[in-house]
């Protein structure tokens, strides 16, 4: 194996965010596999006057000029509030939704938010490390799929938000088997008999990792799965064992921004390039690098949720 310095650096030059890069990456691609769709964000996230003001203020602070300090604070006091604003108009959207509560694999209580009614494909919906059940990606995707029919759960994974229990970071496989859980659940409670699991960063390697292990598990769709190594430097024992579960012969969607931190494009797409198809692939070029892991705007997460669901209408 190479050094870890080496395959450092090989993933450090890999962080190019211009477009040429991403043609490179795609001139590459297997011939007998599609090329991914690539989603221009410009057209979903405009940015703002004050998003490029508050931008030029602090580059130009950086160098000793542009505005004091207080300002640009203010500045970014705005932005924040303002994605939070979007985020609560996706949380609180009226759509028929119930709470529930499941027995944890461990014993743990685990908390839901049930959307929709009973259908024949249900949506198994994993958040992000730390993350819970109101993340804006999965409200996002929840909504969209209860409008075309489809049923979902999202939870809050043990130790976070309403759920009891604690998180097993160094070796996660009580998150996996809590996910296998909640499939069940899924299977008898919304009457699914297709549940294809829906996971965002450390969610989409749950769901990839449960797709590998229960047969239960129809399909999965992994948003923003990290593979670089800032990821194995965080979660070493998860991220170098569990990135064999994805490479199983179940249908699968990849949904990557081509600035994510903890994605280098080129490394995510040499890596999915390895996996057993049927798959797909979504890039998101020109992701905010600041946030390039997440989907941070209404308008972003409509498009993220709009993609989701075509996909999974299209296997089912």
């Amino acid at each position: 194996m190479e050094p870890f310095a080496k395959r450092k650096a090989a993933a450090d030059a890999a962080r190019d965010d211009t477009m040429g890069d991403l043609v490179g990456c795609l001139s590459a691609w297997p011939a007998t596999e599609a090329a991914p769709e690539v989603v221009d964000v410009a057209r979903h996230a405009p940015r703002t006057a004050a998003a490029r003001a508050l931008e030029a203020a602090e580059r130009a602070r950086a160098w000793g000029q542009g505005p004091p300090e207080t300002v640009i604070a203010q500045r970014r006091q705005h932005s924040i509030q303002a994605r939070a604003a979007a985020k609560a108009a996706l949380v609180h959207q009226a759509i028929d939704e119930r709470r529930v509560t499941l027995e944890g694999a461990d014993g743990d209580t685990l908390h839901g938010v049930v959307a929709g009614i009973q259908s024949e494909t249900a949506l198994v919906l994993v958040p992000a490390l730390g993350g819970t059940s109101d993340m804006a990606e999965l409200c996002g995707i929840a909504r969209r799929a209860a409008a075309d029919g489809i049923a979902s759960i999202r939870y809050d994974q043990r130790g976070t938000g309403q759920s009891s229990g604690s998180a097993s970071l160094m070796e996660p496989d009580g998150e996996v088997r809590d996910c296998g859980v909640v499939v069940r659940w899924a299977r008898a409670q919304l009457g699914a008999s297709r549940v294809y699991v829906v996971g965002v960063s450390f969610g989409a390697a749950v769901a990839a990792a449960a797709a590998g292990r229960f047969d239960e598990v129809d399909g999965m769709v992994c948003i923003s799965y990290p593979c670089d190594y800032l990821w194995f430097l965080t979660l070493p024992h998860a991220a170098g064992r569990w990135r064999g579960y994805a490479s199983v012969p179940k249908p699968k969607l990849f949904v990557w921004g081509t600035r994510d931190q903890y994605a280098a494009k080129h490394a995510a797409l040499k890596w999915y390039g390895t996996l057993a198809p049927p798959k797909d692939v979504v890039l998101f070029e020109g992701l905010d690098p600041k946030r390039g892991h997440v989907f941070h705007t209404v308008s972003l997460v409509a498009a993220l949720s709009e993609r989701v669901v075509a996909w999974v209408l299209k296997m089912a």
